[in-house]
């Protein structure tokens, strides 16, 4: 499994299911999609591995600010802005978008801004 998506699949986790404490199906749907579309013609079973290796991270440990380091080091800025979108699309995905969801993707937007 390539690092990068292990942790896209912990920052996206953190959203879908940190942010507002609920892991919505229609979340858990768009999250495996995103993370889909970042090994196109991979096997499924690649994106199942991250998320249940996600499902072990606890990012209060591991610190979220170091996952972003490392997707920051290893994304160009239009790939970055991709991430963001992704977590849009996540956070919408339930029909609403919390404060904690916005709160977690404006800290995202900054941690990213200093980026390739």
């Amino acid at each position: 499994m390539a690092p990068l998506l292990l942790d896209l699949a912990v920052l996206y986790r953190a959203l879908a299911f940190g942010a507002d404490g609920d892991l919505d199906p229609r979340e858990a749907d768009v999250v495996r999609a995103a993370l889909e579309a970042w090994v196109p013609g991979q096997d499924p079973a690649g994106v199942d591995h991250a998320l249940r290796e996600a499902a072990l991270v606890d990012v209060g440990v591991v610190g979220l600010g170091t996952v972003l380091e490392r997707v920051g080091r290893r994304l160009a800025r239009p790939d970055q802005a991709r991430v963001l979108a992704d977590l849009r699309r996540v956070a919408a995905a339930d029909g609403r978008v919390t404060r904690g969801e916005e709160d977690l993707i404006d800290f995202v937007e900054r941690a990213l801004g200093d980026g390739p």
